[in-house]
């Protein structure tokens, strides 16, 4: 085998609670990653000779080249670990937005990690290739695992995969801005912007009855602890799987009521003071009755849950007559 063609595809953080800064200058952070069929498409072609070759589109301005695409540093980082005599070809066809919150270039570095295991044949492990994906990004572990779901901890590197029978419709909104995530973590270490809980950006829908029933039953308190993952080790763990099997058990009923009180994003209350694009993208995907609302990683993008394809393209054909930015209809893979 000389050649292989694969799918690179893009997440959504369901949740992402962001704990503590630290020493190495990174964030310890608590996140649900969803995968969802937005994606990229990457072609590996084997070299003779010694040389890593990126291709990319002219069309996608933006994008990373050469040494600085994570797709290039996972081939390098590979191809020198084991001493790897031949090159590679790696042909990135771009749809997931650049530096939107999707994971884009993680889910490259990793579809090229798994692609040149098998080029190679060096038959390693999914724990091997996490290894090596932590010296690349934060986020290029989780598409190692194949899975749908997963939650993730420390800098989002160590992952535990979620067996969860879901198949849920998104439409993705994104504003023509490019968010760099080391100025978002910047400005919530300094305590920019409101860092209220994201249960007070998705207001509760419905008559005020249901909400308080849904606060006298203790939900609300449960998702607005700033402890989540700090203090006592074994209360953080407790916190952590409470919230999981809440989630979970909303998403399997498509509670949207519980799911619009339960998911966080704690990004995106610095992420909107700093880029207005964020809550028009919001407001707009609001405006066209879409109840849960999120924003994904450290923005822009911004991403809405529906109960059908049928929903989400009709939501996407109104969208589409208000603004002229990249808007998506993505689906659980």
């Amino acid at each position: 085998m000389k050649s292989l063609k694969l799918t690179s595809y893009a997440k959504l953080n369901l949740y992402l609670k962001v704990l503590k800064k630290l020493p190495d200058g990174y964030h310890s952070i608590f996140t649900l990653f969803e995968r969802v069929s937005l994606s990229d498409e990457i072609k590996l072609r084997l070299l003779p000779e010694k040389e890593i070759r990126i291709l990319i589109p002219k069309s996608r301005p933006g994008l990373a080249g050469g040494r600085n695409n994570l797709a290039y540093k996972a081939a390098d980082l590979l191809k020198s670990e084991f001493r790897i005599r031949q090159g590679v070809e790696i042909s990135i066809k771009k749809n997931i937005p650049v530096a939107a919150g999707l994971g884009g270039g993680s889910s490259n570095a990793a579809t090229v990690l798994m692609g040149l295991n098998r080029l190679w044949k060096l038959n390693l492990k999914t724990e091997r290739l996490v290894r090596i994906a932590r010296k690349i990004g934060s986020d290029v572990a989780f598409f190692l695992y194949n899975c749908s779901f997963a939650s993730a901890t420390s800098r989002g590197d160590r992952v535990k995969v979620l067996r969860l029978p879901l198949k849920m419709w998104h439409i993705i909104i994104v504003p023509p801005v490019k968010v760099l995530s080391p100025l978002i973590y910047k400005a919530w270490d300094q305590g920019s912007g409101n860092r209220k809980p994201q249960s007070q950006l998705n207001p509760p829908f419905g008559n005020s009855r249901m909400a308080g029933r849904q606060e006298r039953a203790g939900l609300t308190p449960l998702f607005e602890q700033s402890n989540i993952g700090t203090g006592k080790e074994r209360a953080g763990l407790t916190t952590r799987k409470t919230l999981v099997k809440i989630i979970k058990t909303a998403l399997c009923g498509k509670d949207f009521l519980q799911l619009n009180r339960a998911l966080q994003n704690s990004m995106e209350p610095v992420a909107r003071g700093i880029y207005p694009q964020i809550k028009k993208a919001r407001k707009l995907l609001s405006d066209s009755g879409v109840k849960v609302i999120m924003m994904s990683g450290s923005g822009p993008a911004v991403f809405g849950l529906v109960s059908s394809r049928k929903e989400a393209y009709t939501v996407v054909k109104q969208l589409n007559k208000l603004v002229s930015w990249d808007v998506f209809v993505a689906r659980t893979v």
